[in-house]
């Protein structure tokens, strides 16, 4: 049996003896677990040796493992028992065995399986001799394979040759008629450096090229009407695939097959965006299809999608049924395929986007490469938990902030609150001592209204006893009146005499008053008039005094101002302003002199205006003519605009970046040359083909710098900032004469050829030297005749490439007139020097300006200075003529009144003149009176006898009177006490009864009951007043008052605080033990995480570093840490290709496109060993590597991935160099293209022959 049957299975080994102990040693080479199955599990061998001591004797390498009696790939199980459903197998001694693939018995006789159907027992395959040999194998579980096949998709075989693309295959031979003879090396790589096995059992040993798939590996791709296939279908090996050909021929089709035919979107492969984009031209629909190794025991899986060109739709089939792109997407995912992933699956089209990788995009992709499958999840908790941690730790913060705010203003109120709380105490107290006086009152005018009863009734008791005693007393008051009467008219008739005589006497009385009265004011008259003339001299000294004070000030301030010429010598103002002296002609003569300067500065002021004026009229005139410049060198520059034109339809990047570049040459260090296609030209445009033939798209729109600082200058905006996809060379230091000419001029004649490349070619020399070192044009020969005989070229060794003939395309080459140009831009340098001379004389003139904006401010500052001395002189003059004015005035009033003197006394001898006549006056009204009063006194005697009598009877009548008007008086007064009493009495009835009322309503207001407030009140302040209580409340008003009230709102916002501060404080305590919890989270994972990343990256950084290290450079691979932010870790790659060199990251800009690709390469190669993916894809990774590094890592790749249990890997590639390293396990497959080709070729057909002829 071929050793491949049983690779990576489960195997059990029935037998313990020699040929069962060597059976299991070479089973154990290739399967993934044996059992071995012995009755005797301490004695094994012919000899009875322990199994242990056979593995040490036999120089094998075992470990422990799980069970104690376990050795490595090797488990010992007792004898056989029963076999279950999927490959169960129980033992007589307990154990199991599950998913067994394989029984091979050794145990010199048949064994008996009476619980076997027969037709299982006859289902396996004896693998040495027949059961006679003693030794054979059954299968545990069948097989089923079948192929899927859809009969109305399949295409139909054309009937006429066509134009088809074909694949074929270059593979290791099995053939005993063709043998390849194995060096010593390739011994030793095959067995693994463990001793050969015998001949006798080499039926059994794994061959090195023998290779079983793997589970997910691609095992067949198919392609109908896609892209440029008519059909094809490819049969790729479990190794190394090398998928070579010319370009165009359709290589890397096939890659974007693998990712179409995988579910994934076309934007995978960096090419069209539209799934219906690769349905071949001129067809309506195409479909791919591919085939993957399933599980051990399973059927491989086959996917297909069909593809609509019309409606860019797509439908799948899963091994045959249709399904949905989810339902494929979720069986490659559960394969743990990874198209989606730079580090599995790299088409030529993304290449570059691999080197431009952030550190973190190359750990993510890294852990889903080669990391176990709880890496990525773990990376990802850490990622979302960290995050949550840092919005908890956010809100936390955030919390604390505000409990901090919310704590000072609730501080901040605190004191309003405690004024607030104190007020509303006082407040209740005062209506407690209300309610308090207000009780005490009704007390009070309760008492009151039972005293008001009690009076009532007593004087109601008085005036009915005073009405009894004044009945007799009216009888005699009667009698008595009468007797009055008649006496009273006798007293009326001497009275009349009398009141004649009296009147008569009052005349004169009044007369001689009268006198009196004139007297008094004749002389008060006089009196006036001498104390008006002591007024009048008084106020005569005080104006002489006042005027002599004011002529002095007055002659004082005229010398003054006489001196400083603004009055004249007779006191008048000057109006001659020449005539002005001393200061103020000092002043004056300052202020034209400031006048003068201003003036001056105006002029100058107007003459810079009117000089930028002119330099702004010119610089226009300038800029116009620079504008008619560049029109012109624009229209001499059409070709070179066609060029542009072409340029950003075909390569818009590069378009952009070209004209970035021309905004931005003054930026870089060293020029700048722009792209090949727009630098150079040919001599002559036939040659045009030739040259892009051999220079190729990538190099003709390629830009070209000339130092590390330009080089990453330019990286960093074009290729970082502005993300455009361009090609850029870095020229270090070459120039044309570095290149030497392998095929001198005559000689290339004599082979009839025009001469190289470079001679056709014009244009500066660092791109020239550029196109040499990238291509080699010096040396590659060009004719436009083709070349009949190439016998003579194929032996001559200094031609390795030439050119005959023309290609399809021609690039017409640029015809400017340069010296017309020249003229035109050296003209336009002197304008812009011009204008630039224009600019600096208008910097000068706008600061002169300034300047003289500053010395005019400076000069109207002093001019007002001294305008306010002027005026403060001026106001002087102002206030002598005030004093002038003020001096006549008082003059005035002196004259009028010394001329009141005169009248004064006239007034006094007049007054004197009528004080005599009112004495002579008075005397004789003196005499007249005293003889009207003898007969007054005689009439007055009469009258005293006449009233008398009538005295005596008004006497008694009086008396009676008296005495009852005492009573009636007693009777109104006890009357009036009475109703007084009375009406106090209803007084104080309502009053208790409105004080009752005023108590029960603020009781009622309170809510408590009258008892209950009545035995409160007796309690406050028992002892005291309702004065005594008042006087309490005005103070505790007084109290209230002195304290500011207090917003309302303010107390409600203080409350609300305090609610928010603990609801937020029991947020943050719960956010705490979040964020704690959340750490703890961290912590566990990340304990799992980390070593395990540590680990792979050690691994990758180990195989990396010796991969450098064998093409002679050096690399490493670390772990990027942000402690702060898992999303930031990442992987970095540390590159050195130059012995004076440090390592350096990698990244898009610092190193070229040739290491970028051989670090891409050999870090791909470095997961190889750890890869979890079952494939690999890489298209035209070696482009742009010297022979040197192509050579050593396509060495150290076919290496990788031709060890054993590695992924199985595709590399793309239009050219290889000659005598590259080969692996029996590698498969070849070479892709041509043509009008048609061979459906088969029978590669070993054709070796046969060639042996034949070789032996020959």
């Amino acid at each position: 049996m071929e050793a491949h049957v049983i690779l990576m299975q489960n195997v059990i080994v029935v037998g313990g003896a020699s040929s069962g102990i060597d059976i299991m040693r070479e089973v154990a080479r290739v399967a993934s677990t044996v059992y071995l199955s012995l009755k005797d599990p301490d004695s094994v061998g012919d000899i009875g040796e322990s199994l242990e001591t056979l593995a040490t004797n036999s120089q094998d390498v075992w470990s422990s493992g799980s069970e104690s009696s376990a050795l490595a790939r090797v488990l010992k199980k007792g004898v056989l028992k029963n076999f279950g459903a999927d490959g169960r197998v129980d033992f007589e001694d307990g154990s199991i065995a599950e998913h067994v693939d394989a029984v091979i018995f050794a145990t010199g006789y048949l064994y008996d399986f009476p619980y076997l159907h027969p037709d299982e027992l006859s289902g396996g395959e004896w693998l040495f001799g027949t059961d006679s040999d003693g030794a054979g194998v059954t299968s545990t579980r069948k097989r089923h394979l079948r192929e899927v096949e859809d009969e109305d998709d399949s295409p139909q075989t054309p009937s006429r040759p066509q134009r088809q693309t074909s694949t074929t295959e270059s593979d290791s031979l099995e053939d005993d008629d063709v043998s390849v003879p194995k060096t010593q090396e390739d011994n030793a790589d095959h067995t693994d450096g463990l001793q050969r096995p015998s001949p006798k059992r080499a039926r059994v040993e794994a061959s090195a090229s023998v290779v079983e798939f793997q589970q997910g590996q691609i095992v067949r791709i198919r392609c109908h009407n896609f892209v440029t296939y008519d059909d094809v279908e490819v049969m790729p090996g479990p190794s190394l695939n090398m998928i070579i050909g010319p370009n165009g021929t359709g290589k890397s089709t096939l890659v974007c097959a693998i990712a179409i035919a995988l579910g994934q979107s076309p934007k995978v492969v960096g090419r069209a965006t539209e799934v219906s984009a690769y349905v071949k031209e001129g067809e309506e629909k195409g479909w791919v299809e591919i085939e993957l190794k399933g599980r051990a025991k399973g059927r491989n899986i086959v996917i297909r999608r069909s593809i609509q060109r019309e409606d860019n739709s797509t439908t799948y089939k899963l091994n045959g049924e249709p399904a949905t792109e989810k339902a494929v997407k979720e069986k490659v995912q559960s394969l743990n395929i990874q198209v989606d992933n730079l580090c599995s699956f790299l088409p030529q089209d993304r290449v570059s986007e691999f080197a431009k990788m952030t550190s973190q995009q190359l750990l993510r992709a890294t852990e889903r490469a080669v990391g176990s499958v709880q890496m990525s999840a773990w990376h990802d908790q850490l990622i979302e938990i960290r995050q949550e941690e840092m919005a908890v730790q956010a809100t936390i913060k955030t919390l604390a902030e505000d409990i901090d705010k919310l704590q000072q203003r609730t501080a901040a109120t605190q004191r309003d609150v405690d004024r607030y709380n104190e007020r509303e105490v006082l407040q209740n107290e005062i209506k407690k001592l209300e309610m308090k006086i207000a009780h005490q009152r009704f007390i009070e005018r309760r008492d009151e209204f039972v005293v008001a009863r009690d009076q009532k009734e007593a004087k109601k008791t008085a005036v009915v006893e005073i009405l009894r005693e004044l009945e007799p007393l009216q009888d005699e008051c009667d009698g008595l009146q009468h007797q009055l009467e008649e006496a009273q008219q006798a007293v009326k008739r001497v009275n009349s005499s009398k009141r004649d005589l009296t009147a008569k006497l009052e005349n004169a009385k009044t007369e001689y008053g009268t006198c009196e009265t004139q007297g008094d004011d004749l002389q008060n008259q006089f009196t006036s008039i001498r104390k008006r003339e002591q007024q009048r001299q008084s106020q005569l000294a005080t104006l002489q005094k006042t005027i002599t004070v004011m002529r002095a000030d007055a002659e004082r301030q005229k010398v003054r101002l006489i001196t400083l010429g603004l009055l004249t010598e007779d006191g008048q103002a000057s109006q001659d302003p020449s005539a002005y002296r001393g200061e103020l002609a000092s002043i004056m003569g300052t202020l034209r002199e400031k006048n003068d300067i201003l003036h001056r500065l105006r002029e100058e002021l107007e003459d810079c205006q009117a000089e930028q004026q002119t330099f702004f009229d010119e610089s226009k005139v300038i800029r116009d003519r620079r504008a008619k410049l560049a029109d012109e060198i624009q229209g001499l520059e059409n070709v070179q605009n066609q060029k542009l034109g072409i340029l950003e339809r075909t390569d818009p990047n590069t378009f952009r970046a070209t004209m970035w570049l021309r905004e931005n040459k003054h930026r870089f260090k060293e020029k700048v040359y722009e792209p090949l296609v727009l630098e150079i030209g040919v001599k002559n445009p036939d040659y045009a083909s030739a040259v892009e033939s051999m220079l190729g798209g990538n190099t003709m729109m390629a830009f070209t710098v000339l130092c590390d600082e330009d080089y990453k200058l330019f990286g960093d905006e074009v290729m970082g900032k502005m993300n455009l996809r361009v090609n850029l060379m870095y020229l270090q230091g070459k120039k044309m004469n570095a290149f030497r000419r392998v095929l001198q001029q005559d000689e290339a004649q004599a082979l009839g050829f025009d001469g190289t490349l470079i001679d056709v070619l014009e244009g500066p020399e660092d791109v020239l030297v550029v196109a040499c070192n990238q291509h080699y044009i010096h040396n590659v020969p060009v004719t436009l005749k083709k070349i009949g005989n190439t016998d003579a070229l194929e032996m001559n060794p200094k031609i390795s490439q030439f050119v005959a003939g023309g290609m399809s395309y021609r690039v017409n080459r640029r015809y400017v007139d340069e010296t017309r140009k020249h003229e035109l831009e050296n003209e336009s340098e002197q304008q812009r020097k011009r204008l630039e001379e224009l600019q600096k004389q208008t910097i000068d003139s706008r600061n002169r300006e300034t300047k003289i904006r500053k010395e005019d401010t400076k000069i109207r500052a002093e001019k007002d200075d001294l305008v306010k001395q002027r005026k403060k002189l001026e106001k002087e003059l102002a206030e002598y003529q005030r004093i002038q004015a003020q001096s006549g005035i008082k003059e005035a009033s002196l004259n009028k009144i010394q001329q009141e003197n005169v009248s004064i006394e006239q007034k006094e001898a007049e007054i004197k003149k009528a004080i005599h006549a009112n004495g002579v006056k008075k005397a004789k009204i003196a005499l007249d009176y005293h003889k009207i009063h003898a007969r007054l006194w005689d009439a007055t005697k009469a009258v005293i006898f006449a009233e008398l009598n009538s005295v005596k009877y008004q006497a008694d009548l009086l008396a009676t009177k008296n005495k009852m008007r005492d009573l009636q008086h007693d009777q109104d007064v006890a009357q009036q006490e009475y109703d007084r009493a009375k009406y106090d009495f209803d007084q104080a009835k309502l009053v208790a009864r409105e004080a009752k009322e005023e108590f029960n309503t603020m009781a009622s207001t309170e809510g408590i009951s009258e008892a209950d407030c009545v035995a409160m009140m007796q309690e406050l302040f028992p002892e005291a007043s309702a004065d005594d209580l008042e006087e309490i409340i005005e103070e505790k008003r007084t109290r209230v008052g002195l304290i500011l009230a207090v917003d309302p709102a303010a107390l409600e916002r203080f409350e609300k605080d305090k609610r928010s501060t603990a609801r937020k404080e029991a947020e943050r305590n719960a956010k705490q033990e979040s964020a704690t919890e959340l750490a703890n989270r961290i912590q566990t994972i990340r304990g799992k995480w980390e070593p395990q990343l540590q680990d792979l990256v050690k691994r990758i950084s180990e195989s990396f570093s010796r991969a450098f290290e064998g093409i002679g450079c050096a690399g490493e691979v670390k772990i990027s840490v942000d402690e702060s932010d898992y999303a930031n870790w990442g992987i970095d790659i540390l590159v050195k290709f130059r012995d004076n060199e440090k390592l350096n990251a990698l990244d898009g800009h610092r190193q070229s496109g040739g290491e970028r690709a051989v670090s891409t390469i050999l870090y791909l190669m470095s997961l190889q060993s750890l890869s979890s993916t079952p494939f690999r894809v890489v298209d035209e990774i070696n482009q742009g590597m010297d022979p040197r590094n192509e050579r050593m890592v396509h060495r150290e790749m076919v290496r990788a991935a031709c060890k054993a249990g590695t992924s199985q890997y595709f590399l793309i590639t239009p050219k290889l160099l000659p005598d590259l390293e080969y692996h029996e396990r590698m498969r070849v497959l070479c892709v041509y293209n043509g009008p048609w080709s061979l459906e088969k070729i029978d590669l070993r057909a054709h070796l046969k022959a060639k042996k034949k002829r070789l032996d020959a």
